[in-house]
Formats: structure tokens, C-alpha cells, sequence
């Protein structure tokens, strides 16, 4: 190891040698045992200078920043093309039109017969979609329950979490008594009165083993105009359970770390990239349009003569509506050159324009773009051809991107089910029960029963095909070798399960068909159905 003599040495050398050599010898082990193993921060090498992170809890990681993060990535949803993009792509293929149930009772455990199991799930779902489909069940009645799952999962991966508040009453003409509210994580804060500690914080307040007993919450919206100081500091405490066990609230955030008790963006670690990109992006198109312009500049031997000075043509915009919008000038105002499509500038006989050649559009822009978008896309796990739309390369690579992004979409999805549909499903199935509308023998005598009669799955949008027929000869190559049912693909394609009633429904076309005296054309399926390999240019 190579140590270097500093100053302070050089001093202690003078004054004992033997000092100094020790010195120097200690240096050197250290060293040796820093350049050994990983290379990390706080190494002596070159290429980690200036770089110190230090070990952190995660509420100290997120919570004095997520202001500042929601902010950011509000504003860049709003104002940035490809982020705008990427969270309303995921919230699209998760949500879709909404993710719709379909009831899967335990029919075993509960000893049902398969003719009373299917009658049960067919009656639960249609009376819970009674419920879901009207704008009865928002407690701001503006929503129905299909809406506030986009609504709630859109603040959770663009603010990082929000809170589902549950409350139960009931107003003139209802039938159930439960009401959903989505609230902004804005409202989930500490009191003022209330330090910050291991205990609370973020608004939230956990016990020993890190479980949530209680929120805080802003009676209003801290960013809400005309809002008094009153109102701003005033907070509700709510528990996540009543009493009974029934939930309160729902707090839905991703927990990356343990003890973690804030979610944060998906844009927070692609924030100053997407920023900058957008800053390059702007850029590049005013260089082009500014190269685009045609504007004479006159400069007239005459003070005063020939044109008017250089004021912004009649009926052009100013960013001050009353500011001179004609060519004529108003006493003591200074001229404005502006350049534009096909304008006319008066200069003075003294003054000359100088223009540097922009040289656009880049050839360069393109490829250097695309090549951040490709960083911020495997950050957010979304491959460059799905968050771009950008499908022309070829075949096997717009299927392997639609396969990883759909992973994503998948994850999402179950999350969303496991942490919103489900809760709010077994809270309704709870009242419509005790209501008598639902029959569930044993539900509310043993947790087990209750479970079996809550089991159900949630459907969306699908994947979609890029190559139907290849895909459909794949398909039936799966229900011959036994892999895979008629029910799972078409679940694959429609999203839901229903494929006993397009049976039925085809059936019943049938007859219609060839009871008009009309042939039933069928298409049949050729000797060899194993799809070809695709090649890449296709």
C-alpha cells in the first residue's frame, strides 16, 4: 500500500520518528483493509471520492422528504410527457376499466353441491356489483367503486400512498350502510404538538412489534386556498379497526424496508432524469422552431423612417395583457425584437443582429434521448417499448417487452387486489350478510367458514395479443397437451371466467342460426398447428 506523508506527519516525524513510521504503518493497514472486499463508500479509491451515504432508518430516508418528493413528481406527471406516460400506462393496464369481481367460495370446506356453489358466486356478484356500480357506495358520491380503484391506485404510485377512509351511514334511498372516501397522503401528518419519535411519526403512531393503533389526519387539506390556520391545524385520530374488528380506514403504500410506515413515488428515484430530459427536450424543440422562423431585420439609414420599430406584430400575445399588442410604440417603451414566422423588424441605424446557426434538428437528439428513456424505463420497470409505444423492431422484442412490462401490470394488480377490492369486499359481504341480503350459513361463528365464503378473485383488462393467430394455434396446442383449459384461455383473453355462459351463449346462437335455415361456418383447424418461429424481422 501506498501511504502518503500529510502534513501533520511530516510535524510528528520531526519530533519522533518512531512516532511517524507507526503512524504511517496504521495508515497502510487501514487502507489494505478498505481496498479489499467490496468496493463501496468510504474506500480509498479514486472513483468513490466524494461519495459518504450513511446507514439510515427508512423514516428518516422518506418522511422529511416526502413533501418535497409528492411535489416533484405531481409536477412532473403534469408537465412531463414521459412521466405522464409511464404512470398513466401502468394505472391502464392495472386498473383499466376496473377490476370486477368473481366470487370463489371454498365448495369443498363449506360441502356445497357445484349447482348451489354457482348460484351462490352468481347472486354475490351480482348484488355486489349493485353496490360497486353506483355512486352511492363514494361518500362524495362522485365515483363509483371501479373509478376510486384508479383514483386510489394512481395516488399510490404517483404520491407514494393514500388513505381510504370507510365510513358507515346511510342516506335516502341506500340499501348498504358502507361508504368509501379516498384521501390524498397530504392529510396523513403529526400534529403539531406531537414530536416526531420512534413511535410516531408520519402521521402514523405504531406498537412495539411496528403494527399501525392509530392515524393523524388533517380535517382539510393543508394546501387548500383560503384556508384558515385554524383549519390547517386541526387533526382526527382514527384507529384502523372499530371495536368489532371492522376496518376503519385503509392505508395503501408499497413497504419496500422493514419498519418502513411511508410510501414514496415510483418517480422518486428517476426524478432529476426526468427533469433534465424534459429541460433538453424544450430546448431542442425551441432551437428548432427558432431555426424555423423567417424574420427580416431592416435597419434603415433614416432614424425613424421606413417601418415601425421592432414591436410585436397587431394581434400577437404578450404575457402582459396590457401590454402593447400593436406596432405602435407607447412613450418610453423599449423596443422588442422578436423573431417569428415571416416577421418584420425595424432596427436602428446603429444596432445589427447577430445570429449563431442552431444546426437543428439534432441528428444526435434522438438516440441520446432514447437512451435516458431507457434508464428511467428499467427504474420503473417498464421496458422501453412499452413506455414509449415503440413496436418497430421487431416481433420477439414487442412480445419480450409486453411479457416484462405485464409482470409489473401482474404485481400491481394483485396488490391492489390484496389491499383495496378484497378489504372492501369482505367489509360489504360483512353488512350484506348481517342484513340478511346475502345467505353465508356459519360466517360470522368461525374465521375459517368466513373465509371460504369470502374467497374470490378480481379480473381486468388482459394482456392483449400482438399476433392473434400464432397465439390462438399456441392456445390450442395447450388444451390438447392437457397444460391449459377452455375456462384459462379464455379467462386469457377476456379477462374474466365467465366461459360457461359464452358456451351457453354460443349455443344458443347455434340454434338461432340453423334454425333460420343457415349454415354454422366453422373454420377447420389445419394438420399442423405448432407455430412457426418467428423471424426477427418480423
Amino acid at each position: 500500500m501506498q501511504v502518503r506523508r500529510s502534513m501533520l506527519d511530516r510535524a510528528i516525524g520531526i519530533f519522533s520518528p518512531k512516532a511517524e513510521l507507526q503512524r504511517l504503518s496504521y495508515k497502510a493497514g487501514v487502507g489494505y483493509l478498505g481496498e479489499n472486499g467490496y468496493i463501496t463508500s468510504g474506500t480509498f479509491r479514486r472513483s468513490m471520492r466524494g461519495w459518504n451515504p450513511v446507514e439510515s432508518h427508512p423514516d428518516n430516508d422518506i418522511i422529511p422528504k416526502n413533501k418535497s418528493i409528492r411535489a416533484s413528481a405531481r409536477d412532473l406527471f403534469m408537465n412531463t410527457p414521459v412521466a405522464t406516460g409511464a404512470i398513466r400506462r401502468i394505472r391502464t393496464n392495472v386498473i383499466g376499466f376496473g377490476l370486477f369481481l368473481q366470487s370463489r367460495i371454498d365448495r369443498e370446506f363449506l360441502k356445497l353441491t357445484d349447482d348451489a356453489a354457482d348460484a351462490w358466486e352468481n347472486n354475490v356478484e351480482r348484488e355486489f356489483n349493485f353496490w360497486a356500480a353506483s355512486k352511492n357506495c363514494d361518500a362524495a358520491r362522485s365515483q363509483t367503486l371501479y373509478d376510486m380503484q384508479a383514483t386510489a391506485f394512481l395516488g399510490t404510485i404517483l404520491d407514494g400512498d393514500v388513505i381510504v377512509l370507510l365510513p358507515r351511514y346511510r342516506r335516502p334511498g341506500d340499501i348498504y350502510d358502507l361508504k368509501l372516501s379516498v384521501v390524498s397522503g397530504d392529510y396523513l401528518d403529526n400534529p403539531p404538538n406531537l414530536i416526531a419519535t420512534q413511535k410516531v411519526a408520519g402521521g402514523i403512531e405504531v406498537d412495539q412489534f411496528g403494527a399501525p393503533v392509530k392515524y393523524y389526519l388533517r380535517k382539510t387539506d393543508a394546501n387548500y386556498p383560503l384556508i384558515n390556520m385554524t383549519e390547517m391545524y386541526s387533526f382526527t385520530e382514527i384507529a384502523p379497526y372499530t371495536a368489532s374488528g371492522y376496518l376503519n380506514l385503509l392505508h395503501l403504500f408499497e413497504k419496500e424496508r422493514p419498519g418502513q410506515r411511508r410510501g414514496v413515488s415510483v418517480l422518486a428515484p428517476v426524478i432529476e432524469e426526468l427533469k433534465n430530459l424534459t429541460r433538453l427536450s424544450k430546448a431542442e424543440l425551441d432551437a428548432s422552431i427558432l431555426n424555423a422562423f423567417f424574420t427580416v431585420f431592416v435597419k434603415s439609414a433614416v432614424p425613424g423612417g421606413g417601418l415601425q420599430p421592432g414591436f410585436p406584430p397587431f394581434g400577437t400575445v404578450t404575457p402582459n395583457p396590457t401590454a402593447v399588442t400593436d406596432s405602435k410604440q407607447a412613450a418610453g417603451d423599449e423596443k422588442v425584437y422578436e423573431m417569428g414566422s415571416a416577421n418584420i423588424v425595424d432596427m436602428d441605424p446603429d444596432e445589427e443582429i447577430q445570429l449563431a446557426d442552431p444546426k437543428r434538428p439534432n441528428q444526435a437528439f434522438e438516440p441520446f434521448f432514447d437512451a435516458i428513456v431507457k434508464q428511467i424505463g428499467a427504474s420503473i420497470e417498464i421496458p422501453f417499448e412499452q413506455l414509449m409505444l415503440n413496436f418497430r423492431s421487431s416481433y420477439s422484442a414487442a412480445r419480450g417487452a409486453m411479457l416484462e412490462a405485464w409482470k409489473l401490470y401482474r404485481r400491481n394488480r394483485i396488490f391492489m387486489a390484496r389491499n383495496f377490492c378484497q378489504p372492501v369486499y369482505r367489509e360489504w359481504l360483512a353488512e350484506a350478510v348481517m342484513r340478511g341480503t346475502i345467505s353465508a350459513p356459519g360466517y360470522f361463528s368461525d374465521p375459517r367458514i368466513r373465509a371460504a365464503w369470502e374467497g374470490s378473485t378480481w379480473a381486468g383488462l388482459t394482456q392483449g395479443q400482438i399476433d392473434p393467430e400464432r397465439e390462438t394455434k399456441a392456445a390450442l396446442l395447450r388444451i390438447e397437451g392437457n397444460l391449459s383449459t377452455h375456462e384459462d384461455e379464455y379467462t386469457a383473453i377476456h379477462g374474466d371466467s365467465k366461459w360457461v355462459g359464452a358456451v351457453a351463449r354460443k349455443a344458443r346462437e347455434k340454434d338461432i342460426i340453423e334454425g333460420r335455415g343457415l349454415k354454422v361456418y366453422v373454420t377447420k383447424p389445419q394438420q399442423d398447428i405448432v407455430p412457426q418461429k418467428a423471424t426477427e424481422e418480423e
